[in-house]
């Protein structure tokens, strides 16, 4: 959230951005849309093929991977599920 107000009150931003428009995170909601990317499934994609467009604790090696080094979902989202 720190994050956020710090893009939100930057001086380079804030002349570009219409007025009063606020950085936030997104609700779970919005969340859960983006990364299910317009499927209803717990994935956007079919759970077989996980290494393709996650990290996680099987083939992560126990550490964090740059973003976007996996398939991304239907919306063009990269690392919705696992990483971090």
């Amino acid at each position: 959230m720190e994050f956020c107000q710090e893009l939100t009150t930057m001086e380079s931003a804030s002349d570009m951005l219409p007025e009063g428009f606020v950085y936030r995170l997104p609700t779970e909601a919005e969340w859960e849309y983006a990364c299910r990317a317009g499927t209803i499934t717990p994935y956007s994609f079919d759970p077989s093929l996980i290494n393709e467009y996650a990290w996680y604790a099987d083939n992560s090696n126990g550490t964090f991977h740059q973003s976007g080094l996996k398939k991304s979902n239907a919306f063009g989202l990269y690392d919705m599920h696992g990483n971090v």
